[in-house]
Protein backbone atom coordinates (compact mmCIF):
# COMPACT_ATOMS: atom_id res chain seq x y z
CA UNK A 1 0.00 0.00 0.00
CA UNK A 2 2.97 2.34 0.40
CA UNK A 3 3.86 2.47 -3.29
CA UNK A 4 2.60 5.47 -5.22
CA UNK A 5 1.21 5.13 -8.72
CA UNK A 6 3.05 6.87 -11.52
CA UNK A 7 -0.07 8.32 -13.13
CA UNK A 8 -2.07 11.13 -11.55
CA UNK A 9 -5.34 9.46 -12.51
CA UNK A 10 -4.32 6.23 -10.77
CA UNK A 11 -3.48 8.16 -7.60
CA UNK A 12 -6.92 9.80 -7.68
CA UNK A 13 -8.52 6.40 -8.17
CA UNK A 14 -6.64 5.08 -5.14
CA UNK A 15 -7.82 8.08 -3.10
CA UNK A 16 -11.41 7.39 -4.12
CA UNK A 17 -11.03 3.78 -3.02
CA UNK A 18 -9.75 4.91 0.37
CA UNK A 19 -12.66 7.33 0.76
CA UNK A 20 -15.12 4.54 -0.05
CA UNK A 21 -13.44 2.20 2.46
CA UNK A 22 -13.50 4.78 5.22
CA UNK A 23 -17.01 5.88 4.33
CA UNK A 24 -18.21 2.30 4.60
CA UNK A 25 -17.31 2.40 8.29
CA UNK A 26 -16.25 -1.24 8.30
CA UNK A 27 -12.63 -0.34 8.91
CA UNK A 28 -10.75 -0.99 12.14
CA UNK A 29 -8.89 1.87 13.79
CA UNK A 30 -5.53 0.41 12.82
CA UNK A 31 -6.61 0.04 9.21
CA UNK A 32 -8.14 3.51 9.27
CA UNK A 33 -4.84 5.01 10.39
CA UNK A 34 -3.00 3.17 7.65
CA UNK A 35 -5.50 4.34 5.01
CA UNK A 36 -5.32 7.95 6.18
CA UNK A 37 -1.52 7.92 6.12
CA UNK A 38 -1.49 6.47 2.62
CA UNK A 39 -4.10 9.03 1.52
CA UNK A 40 -1.83 11.82 2.79
CA UNK A 41 1.02 10.45 0.67
CA UNK A 42 -1.26 10.20 -2.36
CA UNK A 43 -2.48 13.77 -1.91
CA UNK A 44 1.08 15.09 -1.70
CA UNK A 45 2.01 13.00 -4.74
CA UNK A 46 -0.91 14.50 -6.70
CA UNK A 47 0.04 18.02 -5.64
CA UNK A 48 3.60 17.44 -6.83
CA UNK A 49 2.34 16.12 -10.17
CA UNK A 50 0.14 19.19 -10.62
CA UNK A 51 2.99 21.55 -9.66
CA UNK A 52 5.23 19.84 -12.18
CA UNK A 53 2.61 20.18 -14.88
CA UNK A 54 2.09 23.82 -14.00
CA UNK A 55 5.84 24.46 -14.23
CA UNK A 56 6.04 22.70 -17.58
CA UNK A 57 3.13 24.72 -18.95
CA UNK A 58 4.64 27.96 -17.68
CA UNK A 59 7.87 27.16 -19.53
CA UNK A 60 5.99 26.44 -22.73
CA UNK A 61 3.85 29.57 -22.56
Amino acid sequence: MDSLPEKYEDALSDLNKIVNLVDGQGTSLDDLLSHVQHAQKLIEHCKNKLRGLENDLTKIL
